[in-house]
């Protein structure tokens, strides 16, 4: 076809004259072409989507159905920082290339995926903020690796009952979320922007208080705030000992730990207090003889320090590594009654 176009001009250009029969054809495959450029044309802008897909998006958080509630993170923006930069999302598969050698601390703990963001500061696009926000299949998962998580030198953020500041960052758990809100940056411009962030957060993503039991059962009076913890498995290197929650109380100059687990019965709660025991005697403990005010509790000193356990019904509790047999009775009788208030 192209050739006998390239003949028709040709004819035109040299002034050659054909017969009549070849005039005519070379008219109608013209007009033959034009009706076909024109179709073409319009239908360029006229197409199937069915066919015509866009790529899809790799695997994230936001594919599994369960994305985070709010908007995006984006939107934590306002008037002291802006977003620097589009946010990201992980999955399973991709955590480790955000936070490689902590990944797998999460993934054994429910995760179910991660959004970050960054964020400058309103007038200085040189220091700047992220926000590492992990989405947990519950609340005790977000609770278990914000216990796990938590620095050493912390006070209380406020804004959250489970919530801690440890220099130019908060940690807090939302929900099924823990969030981290964190900067390299020490100024009191940037402390305030992060308490601004993390407030905007909190009021943007509404969500039930996270309500354990276990916490309930530990004293509040004299407890240490941002103390709490939880222990999965191997709690105080006993490898029977598990699903620990513990908190610090202001007895001792570092503290002393009180600490609760929630057994399947009565049996199985006073056979492992009595495991307990004997797992700390064949360490080198010794068994204290003489009575404790803590009905039913046993106690052992070991290192120069006491442990004490007892058990309430399906509820393992004790005290661990006092500096003296005195605090670990006042502490234990303090977390026999929380306990007994608990369960009422």
């Amino acid at each position: 076809m192209i050739q006998q176009r390239q003949v028709c001009l040709d004819m035109g250009s040299t002034g050659f004259r054909g017969s009549h029969g070849q005039t005519r054809a070379c008219l109608g495959l013209l007009l033959v072409l034009a009706i076909i450029a024109a179709w073409v044309t319009s239908r360029q802008f006229d197409y199937d989507p069915s066919v015509f897909k866009p790529a899809a998006r790799g695997p994230g958080p936001q594919d599994q159905g369960t994305p985070p509630p709010g908007e995006g993170l984006f939107a934590l923006g306002s008037g002291k920082v802006r977003a620097f930069g589009p946010g990201e999302s992980f999955d399973a598969e991709t955590l480790a290339d955000k936070i490689n050698g902590r990944a797998d601390l999460y993934l054994t703990a429910g995760f179910k995926g991660l959004r970050f963001q960054r964020f400058s500061l309103e007038n200085s696009r040189d220091d700047w903020m992220e926000v590492f926000d992990y989405h947990m299949s519950s609340p005790r998962q977000a609770f278990s690796v914000y216990a796990r998580q938590r620095r050493r030198d912390v006070e209380p953020a406020g804004f959250k009952a489970l919530s801690y500041r440890s220099g130019p960052a908060v940690f807090f758990v939302n929900g099924d979320h823990y969030v981290e809100v964190l900067s390299a940056v020490t100024s009191k411009e940037m402390i305030a922007a992060i308490d601004d962030v993390a407030r905007r957060y909190v009021d943007t993503r509404p969500a039930e208080g996270l309500t354990l039991w276990e916490l309930e059962a530990l004293p509040r009076d004299l407890r240490v705030p941002g103390s709490e913890s939880l222990q999965v498995s191997d709690a105080f290197g006993f490898g029977r000992l598990d699903q620990v929650f513990t908190a610090r109380y202001d007895l001792e100059a570092e503290g002393v730990l009180a600490w609760v687990s929630f057994r399947e019965n009565p049996e199985q709660a006073g056979e492992l207090a009595g495991a307990w025991v004997a797992f700390l005697v064949e360490n080198g403990g010794r068994r204290v003889p003489e009575p404790l005010g803590v009905p039913g509790a046993r106690a052992v000193e070991i290192l120069d320090t006491w442990d004490l356990v007892f058990h309430h019904g399906p509820v393992l509790a004790g005290v661990h590594e006092a500096a003296s047999l005195q605090t670990a009775r006042k502490l234990g009788r303090m977390l026999q009654e929380s306990i007994i208030e608990a369960a009422r």
